[in-house]
């Protein structure tokens, strides 16, 4: 090297001793500050409370017998796996000295990832999956199962690698594996889904299409139970629409009439009355129909419609459990009172009578035994949702019996039950919660009120349902209830047993 390429000579020079040493010291703690791990890591058990929620949650949905075999054994491949590599590739040298997998700044990413992931993974399933069950969707049921079975394995299996006797890469494995599975799951979920929308239900404008088509309800006359809210005042604005003539048997007279009122207001020649009528009291019951029968008015359609959900134990004014008396047996006498106008009208106008049972896929959810017909007052074995769906079945039970006592007799009359959908509305009013939920979330999960009177208007006015009886529709078809609601035996041990009661 030539001297004019290299620094002038006298630019070349060494530190001085002590110097050298004082660089040298403060270059060793500065390497010492970048390579020095924590001397000890916390001992972080995967058995915490977390991870014991997560095993509970897996046991659960693995019970339900909805979890693939693949999701099995990608869950036990995994759990293998993680043993295999820390013992064989990734063991753990040194306890002491094992990074963190997230540093300090990146907590608050990682919070975020967990939020959405728990939104995605979890809460988002856990809606489908309470909405398929209230539509009686076992497929899609079993669609959504997967998902909160696989975010629970994970958190489960991140409290296991997380703990003090895995090495980081280790650690690392679980999650990157367990998303990336999730991940191809939830996708394969949702094109399932996308690719069913052409075929399922489509909202209003099939409300609309089948409002159109119907011809058989003009100049007719109906009576529709529960219509101050909810599908009873969207079917009530329907009905009236195609001209029928409608009687709404309402609880809340206030709001009966405010309801009259909007209904007049955008369809000037409606004909629309209200009448008190509280399902839950058989003195109600027995004075509407009373007043109704000594109208004069002719009657063709009958909408049983009114329910509550999900009450606490409580008991009606005649001492009857209150989801049975209001849901069932309040429809029951009211139908039985009404029966023989609707048969006069019938036979006079040669036009078909329609009754028509609001019923819930919920009818799935009652006690083992269908009815309890021992222990209908039992307040120790009382479940909200299982009367519930009690007295749901009890309505569909009731359709059927009595479309087998009109064929008998004879008249021009049909009785069928339908699953509106699992809708928006205030009959989760006796639950603040629940209602909150439905109310604030159920959007984007369950129907609209327009979407769930769609079934209930179908069924009550259009000609395709002509002489159909006996039946169970969902959708606006004709669907298939629950073996319980088939059950011929059972159907009329509850009218005898609801004829007992009545009388």
């Amino acid at each position: 090297m030539s001297g004019r390429d290299g620094p002038p000579r006298n630019d070349i020079s060494l530190p001085k001793e002590p110097e050298y040493e004082h660089k040298n010291r403060d270059e060793t703690a500065s390497l010492k500050t970048r390579t020095e791990y924590p001397t000890t890591l916390p001992k972080a058990g995967f058995l915490s409370f977390r991870q014991l929620n997560a095993l509970a949650l897996i046991i659960i949905v693995a019970a339900t017998g909805t979890v693939g075999p693949e999701d099995f054994a990608f869950v036990f491949f995994t759990l293998f796996y993680m043993y295999f590599i820390s013992k064989v590739a990734f063991p753990i040298l040194h306890p002491s000295k094992e990074a963190t997998v997230f540093s300090p700044d990146q907590m608050k990413i990682l919070r975020l990832y967990v939020l959405v992931g728990a939104i995605v993974g979890l809460f988002l399933p856990i809606a489908y999956i309470f909405h398929c069950i209230f539509e009686g969707d076992k497929e899609g049921i079993k669609a959504a199962t997967p998902h909160v079975f696989l975010l629970s394995s994970q958190v489960f299996m991140e409290g296991v690698a997380f703990s003090s006797g895995f090495s980081l890469p280790v650690r690392v494995f679980v999650p990157v594996c367990y998303n990336a599975r999730r991940i191809f799951t939830i996708v394969d979920w949702l094109r399932s889904e996308f690719s069913q929308v052409g075929e399922e239900y489509a909202g209003s404008n099939i409300r609309l299409y089948v409002g159109r088509g119907l011809a058989i309800g003009n100049m007719a006359a109906s009576i529709c139970s529960g219509a101050s809210s909810g599908i009873g005042t969207e079917t009530t604005r329907v009905l009236a629409l195609r001209g029928v003539r409608v009687v709404m048997g309402v609880r809340n007279m206030t709001a009966g009439k405010d309801v009259k009122e909007e209904i007049v207001k955008e369809i000037p020649t409606a004909k629309v009355d209200a009448m008190e009528l509280d399902l839950s009291s058989m003195d109600s019951v027995k004075k509407f129909a009373s007043d109704f029968n000594s109208s004069g008015l002719p009657l063709n359609i009958l909408i049983n419609n009114a329910g509550v959900m999900a009450t606490p134990f409580m008991l009606s004014k005649d001492k009857i459990e209150l989801q049975f008396a209001t849901n069932h047996l309040g429809h029951f006498l009211l139908t039985n009172l009404l029966l023989d106008t609707m048969k006069r009208t019938a036979r006079k106008s040669s036009k078909e009578g329609r009754v028509v049972n609001v019923s819930s896929s919920a009818h799935r959810l009652s006690y083992r035994e269908g009815i309890c017909f021992n222990r209908i007052n039992d307040k120790s074995g009382y479940s909200r949702l299982a009367a519930y769906g009690q007295s749901k079945l009890a309505n569909v039970l009731h359709a059927n019996e009595l479309a087998g006592h009109l064929k008998g007799d004879r008249v021009d009359i049909t009785a069928n039950s339908l699953h509106p959908g699992a809708i928006v509305t205030n009959i989760f009013r006796q639950s603040n919660i629940v209602h909150s939920l439905v109310h604030n979330l159920g959007r984007f999960v369950l129907k609209n009120v327009q979407q769930g009177a769609a079934t209930t208007c179908y069924v009550a006015l259009h000609p395709q349902v002509k002489g159909v009886s006996g039946e169970f529709f969902a959708d606006s078809n004709l669907s298939k209830a629950s073996s319980q609601g088939r059950d011929v035996e059972l159907a009329k041990k509850l009218w005898d047993f609801s004829m007992n009661l009545i009388r």
